[in-house]
């Protein structure tokens, strides 16, 4: 071979050799990248599983959603990351926000007042390249997270890539992790994400579904254990792993901490313990266990009788125990307070029959007591007086018994606050004359949606209460009455203005409630009165004929400072204000039938009223119906509840036969006590005058019927 073949072929060679070190290369390049991508696969599919096993455990969303970011910023180079959320308002807030540490300003700071409106959120995982003009649907949200990081006076910096994951709840996008870069001189050590790496953000998101479904579904839990009223305990070797405030209250701790890790056995008396050593293999094996007369230990020493049920249960991915606890202690306290509430309810059941029969009686006694004290000499005036007196407290005692189980819906229309309050006053001028000085504050809303008669008994009661409280040797006492309108809760100045509440305070300087009997203030049968003064129903009544109102009453008190009592009621629509504003008296007089199966409730109704109508009365409601087929009439006043024909056949019969005269009907009672009586008043809601009747009540309903007002 001569030198110049020589010299090609060694040429060949080193070019081939050459081609060999470059394929090398390449190749190794080649292995290098893999194994980068592989390393990053890895350490991304560790994190996935590292979120996974902390979702599974972690109680909080917003622990959930910290973690969820740091993991966003540790998976792909972005310096700032912000979790949006969707309101019930419609609304995206920023609900956390982070950043690289010493790359992105502020991170610590928050602004809970950015947010975004009208924004749809994306649906899958979507990617913004560095350069490329970001989708509609992220544009917002961009331009938001600028003003999240942005520097006091500095210009915003836009991103130059960005990665938006949708964050879904049920299959629904709620939310989304929102990544930005902001700095592409900075090049990050991993690359960011592409079109590449879809396939894991798929999988990303389906790990954050699974993750908040998780979370919620276990803070779902802990809401219904933390309302169930017995004692839950899950076990697991022995020891608590998991409880609700039931247990907390009967065992006696203050955190959850101090139970949680306890050992079963220690919460149970030493002389039990044995019983309970194999207690979670018993459950294991036969699969529930009840366990009566059992006793557990609190942490404040206290033993406290249960009754347990034990269940096997997975929990958090493992076999474990569930304890039901029923505190015996709290079922017995319950049966008594039911078996007292039973009692009451057969006082207020017995009192509704015995109501018709003494208000019957009750009403020409007490108004020919009042004649009796107009007539009787100056000497014998006081006795009359008494007389009178006590009448009316028997009145009164039986009205308020009656309430407990009125089933009658008395009659609800517009009435004048101011004028209830002044005419409560003046009744209770004699209590308060030698007490307290009385201070009216009335403000330009006075009609309210209600009974006036049973707003005049709330009003009266608290006015004598507070007449009690304050000594006729005290001084400066002041009883002030006030009242405003009010309109979605904020006060009402303007008169043209309708308001939606009428508040009426009552604040008096008396000896005020010690705070251990102002919890009970409400309750039957207790006073804060001496023994023998008073039944301890009065603020009973005031709180069930307030709410029946629709309203609320509320109590402040201070020792030696006085109490304030705030009512808030319905205010009356304006068409009903106008319409009572019309009610006036007509100027001649009316024909009116009075029906009663008491010939002297009927003698000394229509004696009272003779000066005034033509009255004409029936004894029951048989001869009722006959005055009504031969005559017509202005008002007709009748009794509910009489033997055989009673007020609901008078109505009936009404109905069928004399339709237009059921505007003007009314019925006087001392109480319906039959099922048939208490269905009719809720259904037909007639207008109701409670007996003992008055002659101002008497002549102002029939004013009322003979107007034909329904």
């Amino acid at each position: 071979m001569s030198g110049d073949d020589e010299g090609d072929e060694r040429e060949r060679r080193i070019r081939f050799l050459g081609e060999q070190v470059k394929l090398l290369v390449r190749t190794e390049q080649r292995l290098y990248r893999t194994q980068r991508s592989l390393e990053a696969q890895l350490r991304r599919m560790g994190a996935l599983s590292e979120l996974t096993r902390f979702a599974s455990h972690v109680a909080s969303e917003p622990e959930l959603l910290s973690r969820v970011a740091r993991l966003a910023l540790s998976l792909f180079p972005f310096e700032q990351v912000a979790i949006w959320q969707r309101h019930d308002d419609g609304v995206i807030r920023a609900v956390y926000v982070d950043a690289v540490a010493g790359r992105s300003y502020d991170a610590e700071r928050r602004r809970e007042d950015v947010l975004v409106r009208d924004v749809t959120l994306p649906s899958a995982a979507t990617l913004v390249e560095p350069g490329a003009t970001a989708p509609p649907t992220l544009d917002a949200m961009l331009d938001a997270m600028e003003s999240l990081f942005a520097e006091p006076g500095a210009a915003r910096r836009p991103a130059c890539a960005a990665l938006a994951v949708p964050l879904r709840v049920d299959g629904r996008a709620q939310g989304v992790l929102l990544a930005r870069k902001v700095d592409p001189v900075v090049q990050p050590h991993t690359p960011l994400p592409t079109e590449e790496d879809r396939a894991f953000l798929e999988l990303l998101e389906s790990h954050l579904e699974s993750a908040l479904a998780s979370v919620r579904l276990r803070a779902r839990m802990q809401t219904v254990l933390g309302h169930l009223p017995s004692a839950i305990l899950v076990l697991r070797g022995g020891r608590v792993v998991q409880t609700n405030a039931a247990a907390l209250r009967v065992l006696g701790c203050d955190a959850e901490a101090a139970l949680l890790g306890a050992r079963f056995v220690d919460l149970v008396p030493a002389e039990e313990r044995d019983a309970y050593a194999q207690l979670e293999d018993d459950v294991a094996r036969q699969g529930s266990l009840r366990l009566l007369d059992r006793r557990l230990v609190g942490r404040d020493g206290a033993v406290r009788p249960v009754e347990l049920v034990a269940l096997p249960l997975t929990f958090e991915g493992g076999p474990a125990t569930l304890l039901i606890a029923d505190d015996l202690a709290e079922r017995d306290r319950m049966r008594t307070e039911l078996a007292f509430a039973d009692r009451l309810a057969t006082v207020g059941a017995l009192a509704a029959g015995v109501a018709h029969e003494v208000n019957n009686p009750l009403t020409f006694v007490l108004i020919h007591l009042e004649r009796l004290a107009q007539v009787v000499p100056e000497a014998e005036r006081a006795r009359a007086l008494a007389a009178l007196d006590g009448a009316t407290r028997i009145r009164d005692i039986v009205r308020d018994l009656q309430t407990f189980t009125r089933a009658e819906t008395t009659r609800v229309d517009a009435v004048n606050v101011h004028a209830v309050l002044d005419k409560v006053l003046a009744l209770a001028a004699p209590e308060l004359r030698y007490r307290a000085r009385v201070e009216r504050d009335f403000g330009p809303h006075a009609w309210v949606r209600g009974n006036e008669g049973r707003l005049a008994q709330v009003f009266l009661n608290l006015v004598i209460n507070a007449a009690h409280a304050m000594d006729e040797d005290q001084g400066e006492a002041r009883l002030r009455i006030s009242t405003r309108g009010e309109r979605g809760g904020v006060e009402v100045t303007d008169a043209d203005t309708h308001p939606d509440r009428v508040v009426i305070e009552m604040s008096d300087t008396g000896r005020g409630i010690p705070p251990a009997d102002l919890a009970r203030i409400f309750e039957p049968f207790f006073s804060t009165k001496p023994s023998g003064v008073g039944s301890g129903l009065g603020l009973s009544i005031c709180r069930n004929i307030v709410e029946a109102h629709g309203g609320t009453i509320e109590v402040e008190s201070r020792v030696g400072r006085g109490t304030r009592f705030t009512l808030r009621l319905p205010a009356a629509c304006p068409h009903a204000i106008e319409r009572i504003e019309q009610l006036v008296p007509a100027g001649d007089r009316a024909r009116v039938l009075l029906i009663d199966d008491d010939p002297r409730v009927l003698e000394v109704l229509a004696s009272e009223i003779a000066d005034v109508h033509d009255v004409e009365t029936a004894v029951g409601g048989a001869l009722g119906i006959s005055a009504l087929e031969r005559r017509t009439f202005d008002a007709v006043a009748c009794d509910l509840m009489m033997p055989g024909v009673d007020g609901v056949d008078v109505y009936e019969w009404l109905q069928l036969h004399r339709p237009e005269l059921l505007p003007h009907l009314f019925f006087v009672t001392g109480g319906a006590f039959t099922g048939r009586g208490e269905a009719f008043l809720a259904r037909a809601r007639p207008r109701v005058l409670s007996k003992p009747v008055q002659r101002e009540g008497l002549l102002a309903m029939i004013d009322e019927a003979r107007a034909g007002f329904a």
